[in-house]
């Protein structure tokens, strides 16, 4: 006859925790991606904001440095892990292609 805990530690498998654990990081930093994301959106708008106020005096903005940002704060915003991961192996394929000749 099997206990609980002899049928628990038959049902518990340690690859399937590693593949569930991999799939619920993915989906949690996905969504830490797209906040950070939306903060850089937000410190772009911020930082127009302030030039657009200053109406050139005093306070010195960098516009190409704001612009920027809100770029890509929208792409992690709107692609998450998926749009991080993609450029990535668009990155490694074009390393694999130099130096595999």
């Amino acid at each position: 006859m099997i206990t609980r805990i002899e049928a628990l530690q038959l049902a518990f498998d340690l690859g399937t925790f590693f593949q569930n654990l991999t799939t619920k990081a993915k989906e949690w930093g996905g969504y830490f991606i797209m906040f950070l994301g939306a903060i850089l959106i937000i410190v772009g708008v911020v930082q127009i904001f302030k030039g657009f106020a200053s109406g050139g005096k005093g306070g010195h903005v960098n516009w190409l440095m704001a612009i920027g940002t809100i770029l890509m704060g929208g792409f992690l915003a709107v692609a998450g892990f998926n749009g991080v991961n993609n450029l990535a192996n668009v990155g490694a394929e074009t390393i694999q292609q130099l130096g595999g000749g």
